[in-house]
């Protein structure tokens, strides 16, 4: 339950912190920016919700949800509440490619990267 309670205490405050920038952003022609972004938000959202009720149904704690979050935001060297994906090394010319990116934007080769389950949402 505790789970539930932050993602709706979180919810709400990216709701009412989107609300605001959209209201600033009227004026310079980007709401639809803004509003592509809240809805991926509430998408991701309701998407998360769906698993945890699926794992729930299996048996798992919302003691284990939480100490896998806090493992999985250390995983990138850094406990800041974000999930950041290194960027790979181009196999041919050693730049750095950007994670989801197909091709190395410097010689085109491509990286080998395959989409992830949630790409797109």
């Amino acid at each position: 339950m505790i789970a539930g309670y932050v993602m709706g205490q979180r919810a709400a405050a990216r709701a009412s912190g989107m609300g605001a920038v959209s209201d600033a952003m009227r004026g310079l022609g980007t709401v639809t920016e803004v509003d592509a972004l809240n809805e991926r938000v509430n998408r991701l959202l309701l998407v998360t919700e769906a698993m945890w009720t699926l794992l729930k149904k299996d048996g798992h704690t919302d003691e284990e949800l939480t100490a896998l979050i806090a493992e999985l935001d250390g995983s990138d060297g850094q406990a800041d509440n974000r999930k950041t994906t290194a960027p790979l090394t181009c196999k041919t010319c050693g730049s750095k490619v950007a994670a989801g990116l197909a091709k190395c934007q410097i010689c085109g080769t491509a990286t080998g990267s395959l989409p992830g389950p949630l790409d797109g949402i």
